[in-house]
């Protein structure tokens, strides 16, 4: 079973952008985001895999959304692609 994580450097690139905007560009650059983009779905992947350690997950419930079909559509792109059609719970 193949994922894609959200490794969405664009977003961390403009929180960092809007965070040190007062001349500290270093902290700001796209290689910067990068590598802050990795270091955080690494500490998210982290967290998971402790949680499958302990038994309190399984390793769908963690990574689910992100598994990817033959096409590369992850399951969570299927869900928002359908309208989450009989997913949403009717009260």
């Amino acid at each position: 079973m193949a994922f894609r994580l959200p490794a969405n450097v664009e977003a961390v690139e403009a929180i960092l952008t809007r965070q040190f905007k007062s001349g500290r560009s270093r902290f700001a650059s796209r290689e910067h985001a990068t590598k802050v983009a990795w270091r955080i779905l690494k500490d998210w992947v982290e967290a998971q895999l402790a949680l499958l350690q302990t038994g309190m997950v399984t390793i769908e419930q963690a990574f689910l959304p992100y598994a990817q079909n033959a096409n590369g559509q992850t399951v969570y792109e299927a869900l928002v692609e359908k309208r989450f059609a009989g997913m949403l719970m009717n009260k």
